[in-house]
């Protein structure tokens, strides 16, 4: 099957190459209204093939999802691994390698898997200093699907990857390396609103191209405003449109453990005030955590000499990630010049939030419970930017699957009524939207629903019980030596089985 997808997407290149060289000239398929049943087929046929004989990334990552779901660790990182291989000179290579690091981290490979980051890492910083948005990837987004297009990491992406990473080096027993990847973690999270606000113009800019001679005959604003439209999209990203944000592209928990690390690990009074600025902010971002609250006044102690008790921070990723799905719904499509408006089906991007998690973990010290609150719930930080990307996702899904709507359809008009051509285009058109018109589902599947986390006393017998929601299971965790401890949990939709690390930091 990957022999016969890359022959096949060798061929559509030397299509796209072809239009950059002028020997093909794409806007011409849609524009001209004498086009030829031959000539869609030709040039599309190619391309239908592309869109159905090359599995989906959901397809191609359900394996180790299910595993992962299940604590299956061991499993979910073999699979993984196999997909990940040869992941640099592949469009979802930064994507691999964010899933790569997650669950190499979890069967305690932690060099491993910093070195994937850091890879990964470099993936990213090789794609931003790439200034235009390719030819080929816009053709491939419009024609066929965006999903086919290099992926580009998000915001969010960035910020867990250094935030990962920092956790690494703190397992490593390397605080100096961990200072760097938390001060690239700040920086992503300073520079995003600007970032993204570019990013969102650049590819604004590539679609305005697009709508020049070779779509003039599609009135996309027509179709986008159209009240049966706006009522449909409403219905679809209602649940996505109502989930509140923390702050533009801030995640929390990267923010409290920024702070967590410059309060302990910090080697001068600026280094302290910052720690207490990110403590101050954390709980600023979760007004209701009594938790984060105290977070800041044993913070604030700390900045007035005061001390701290030895304790342990216990941190607990819980639960799935949301993942995106496809839905479609029938749009009028508007053409200029024609007075019947027909229908066209338009797949679209939607998040799907996974509701089964254990929901807190209690954490038994010296005969007393705790219990873990929510620091960052991922499913606000995804969802703020998927909204913030959502008018740019519609139009793109729209013209997108406008374009094809059209080309099929003035393809059929210059076909005779009933004659055996317009019966081949009829049935091509069919598979050719059906299959093409899919949205990019990508998503990094391996981040947690939510961050949560508490502070305990250090038990004289130096040994913690956790105790999980929804589970009858208690697991004793041996603390290692040290005066204040980090212990980092990872769960998922179960709490069979849980990951666990420390790190001291004092």
């Amino acid at each position: 099957m990957n022999r016969n997808c890359a022959t096949i997407r060798s061929r559509v290149h030397c299509i796209f190459d072809g239009i950059k060289r002028g020997r093909v000239r794409c806007e011409s398929i849609f524009r001209s209204r004498s086009i030829s049943s031959a000539l869609l087929i030709g040039v599309l046929g190619p391309l239908l093939f592309v869109g159905s004989g090359c599995s989906s990334y959901n397809d191609q990552v359900e394996a180790t999802r299910e595993a992962w779901t299940l604590g299956s660790w061991e499993k979910a990182t073999t699979t993984g691994q196999k997909l990940a291989k040869g992941k640099e000179e592949h469009r979802n290579g930064v994507l691999f390698g964010l899933e790569e690091g997650t669950l190499l981290r979890t069967v305690d490979k932690i060099q491993e898997s910093q070195d994937t980051y850091d890879s990964t890492y470099e993936m990213i910083e090789q794609a931003d200093q790439q200034a235009s948005f390719r030819i080929s990837q816009a053709g491939l987004a419009l024609l066929v699907n965006p999903a086919l297009t290099t992926y580009q990491a998000r915001t969010y992406d960035r910020i867990m990857l250094h935030t990962y990473s920092a956790l690494n080096y703190l397992n490593l027993g390397q605080p100096d390396a961990a200072r760097v990847s938390l001060n690239r973690a700040y920086r992503a999270q300073q520079n995003a609103v600007e970032e993204n606000a570019k990013e969102i113009s650049k590819v604004q800019n590539e679609i305005d191209k697009k709508q020049d001679d070779d779509t003039k005959e599609i009135d996309v604003s027509k179709i986008e405003n159209n009240p049966v439209t706006r009522q449909k999209l409403a219905d679809l990203y209602g649940e996505t449109r109502s989930i509140q944000a923390y702050s533009p592209y801030v995640n929390p928990f990267s923010v409290y453990l920024d702070g967590l690390y410059f309060l302990n690990c910090g080697v001068d009074s600026s280094d302290m005030e910052r720690g207490l600025k990110s403590v101050q902010r954390a709980s600023s971002l979760n007004p209701e955590s009594s938790w984060l609250l105290s977070e800041y006044a044993l913070a604030q102690d700390i900045m007035s000499g005061k001390g701290q008790p030895d304790s342990v921070v216990v941190l607990l990723e819980t639960g799935l990630s949301p993942i995106r799905v496809a839905e479609k719904i029938e749009l009028p499509l508007f053409l200029f010049g024609l007075d019947e408006v027909p229908y066209f089906a338009v797949a679209f991007p939607v998040l799907k939030f996974q509701p089964n998690f254990p929901s807190h973990a209690i954490v038994r010290s010296g005969g007393r419970s705790y219990t873990t609150t929510v620091v960052s719930d991922m499913d606000k930080v995804i969802a703020q930017e998927f909204n913030d990307h959502e008018s740019l996702v519609i139009t793109q899904a729209i013209l997108s699957a406008a374009t094809k709507a059209a080309t099929v359809y003035i393809a059929r008009s210059q076909a005779k009524d009933g004659s055996s051509t317009q019966a081949i285009i009829d049935i091509f058109g069919i598979f050719y939207q059906a299959i093409t018109n899919q949205p990019d589902l990508r998503t990094w599947f391996t981040l947690p629903k939510q961050i949560q986390g508490t502070r305990v006393p250090i038990p004289e017998d130096r040994t913690l019980t956790l105790e999980f929601a929804g589970s009858n299971q208690k697991v004793e965790v041996p603390l290692m030596d040290g005066k204040i401890i980090v212990v980092h949990v990872r769960v998922t939709a179960t709490a069979i089985n849980p990951v666990i690390h420390q790190f001291a930091l004092q």
